[in-house]
């Protein structure tokens, strides 16, 4: 038995904002998930279900190809592409390794939404901060560094890879695309020098 606590999203703006709470864990398997309870401050419960979406999925015809490079190389920060085929529909999402292939159908992949993709990674190798991005086609991004200046990402098929310096973090990303609101990312992280270890992934 595993007792989660919830959370409030700040960002969360739906018509229901203030009335709600929020919950993720990461568990082994969905074999591990027997049953979910809900519960209120006292513990009585509200609701429980046994969840049944993963024998569901289970069961859908789908296929997962092997993963591409987007950008970098061997023995250097690498962002990778994956599609699956579910059901006729095909997907993707990506990968941020420190070079290797990630293993097949296993670790962790952020799906590409239709906006601007992020993935960060500081390696506590290198003590570099590597941010890797996706937009869709015909979208610019401008990286703000740390220390004030702008960077304009190199994309390439709507990707884009950058390793940061030892002494350099980022403070915000800004998707720039006609017709279209800017959309910004603020994410002050920390420059690999200062702070390593770590990986994230966000959308925007």
């Amino acid at each position: 038995m595993r007792a989660i606590p919830t959370i409030v999203a700040a960002d969360y703006v739906g018509r229901y904002a203030g009335h709600v709470r929020f919950v993720v864990a990461p568990i082994a398997g969905h074999e591990e998930l027997e049953n979910v309870d809900y519960v209120d401050e006292t513990g009585r419960v509200l609701y429980s279900e046994q969840p049944d979406i993963f024998d569901y999925l289970n069961s859908l015809s789908s296929r997962t190809y092997p993963a591409q490079r987007l950008f970098g190389g061997p023995g250097r920060p690498s962002l990778w592409q994956t599609a699956t085929r579910l059901e006729g529909e095909l997907s993707h999402c990506l990968t941020l390794t420190g070079g290797p292939a990630p293993p097949s159908g296993e670790g962790p992949c952020e799906d590409r939404g239709p906006g601007l993709t992020v993935l960060l990674a500081a390696s506590c190798a290198s003590r570099r901060l590597t941010v890797a991005v996706a937009v869709p086609p015909g979208a610019r991004v401008l990286a703000r560094l740390s220390r004030g200046s702008d960077r304009r990402m190199a994309l390439r098929g709507g990707a884009a890879l950058l390793t940061l310096p030892p002494a350099t973090g980022l403070r915000s990303l800004t998707m720039l695309r006609r017709g279209s609101p800017a959309r910004s990312l603020r994410l002050n992280a920390p420059a690999g020098s200062a702070q390593c270890g770590w990986r994230a992934a966000l959308k925007r």
